[in-house]
């Protein structure tokens, strides 16, 4: 059995203040565990490694990364060099509310079923934020539901299928990867990040397969993170970047989860939906429809090329 119990690893491109702060929160806030921190610098170009080294000398482990590996081959590198039972993946523009990684420990020693598991996420004004998915994105929802979704969120000003409103562990199909506890175990089993993803995703798509392999995920709202949603990608110069990024990761996401035929499906439908809502919208969503529609056709043209040359 590993002596360490949690290996806290962190994803940094050149966000060298926001780190900082993120580990410091790690110290400050974590109590009654053992755990080591590991960063790995993807190749940054604002001092970041210097920052962190000063910042916390050996009481971290910094990997340095020749080039910009993105979220989950970046991750993959400090996996593979992680010694505690579990791995808790954060992203560097968290805040730890509570003892977040003990609860979420504890939580996964009590419940050896549980291969994922997650905290609830708050954004900076302490609203709840996207912590989780409550099911995969399905092979063919129907358009309908998306819409309905859409306005009922609106309404309600809660997002149910996203975050935890009760005070109980919840079921769920996938945790975001800004906080994602993962069992040694289970990785050994299912294999790590799929090196095809750069950013979105990957972290459905690897919960995918730590489920077939026979483990559970959950909600555990008693862990409070802040997620400030604002790393290295933030900034409305990157909207249309993010918008195409996601949309690949979707499509990668379809093809390797349902198969090829599925991401093609899934294409079309995104299309469809844009162009209703643009209609349903009188035209006061034609600007923000109109870059959704730009940033999924680049996406689905990047994603038929990788196709076509594997």
């Amino acid at each position: 059995m590993n002596e360490m119990q949690v290996s806290v690893i962190f994803v940094n491109y050149n966000t060298e203040k926001m780190t900082v702060e993120a580990v410091k929160s790690v110290f400050d806030k974590t109590d009654g565990v053992d755990f080591e921190i590991i960063v790995v610098d993807n190749a940054s170009a604002d001092n970041s490694v210097n920052g962190l080294k000063k910042a916390f000398g050996n009481k971290i482990t910094v990997i340095e990364s020749k080039e910009n590996l993105g979220f989950g081959r970046g991750n993959n590198l400090a996996i593979n060099m992680a010694n505690g039972k579990y791995v808790f993946l954060l992203n560097t523009d968290t805040l730890l509310i509570n003892n977040a990684v003990k609860i979420l420990f504890d939580f996964m020693e009590k419940n050896p079923e549980a291969g994922v598991c997650g905290a609830n996420l708050y954004d900076a004004g302490g609203n709840p934020t996207y912590s989780f998915r409550k099911r995969f994105l399905p092979e063919n929802e129907l358009l309908l539901n998306n819409i309905f979704k859409a306005v009922k969120q609106r309404i309600t000003k809660k997002i149910p299928d996203y975050f935890n409103y009760k005070n109980k562990n919840m079921r769920v199909d996938a945790v975001t990867g800004a906080d994602m506890m993962i069992r040694e175990e289970a990785l050994d089993k299912s294999g790590l990040f799929d090196a095809d993803f750069f950013m979105y995703l990957e972290e459905d798509e690897l919960t995918s397969r730590i489920a077939k392999c026979g483990y559970l995920s959950y909600s555990v709202p008693e862990a409070k993170i802040t997620h400030l949603v604002c790393g290295s990608f933030c900034g409305a110069e990157n909207n249309e970047k993010r918008l195409t990024m996601h949309a690949y990761g979707e499509f990668l996401f379809y093809e390797k989860v349902y198969g090829i035929e599925s991401a093609v499906k899934h294409y079309k439908k995104r299309l469809q939906f844009i162009n209703i809502l643009n209609v349903l919208s009188f035209g006061i969503l034609r600007k923000y429809c109109a870059l959704k529609k730009k940033a999924l056709n680049e996406a689905y043209s990047e994603w038929k090329k990788r196709n076509l040359s594997v």
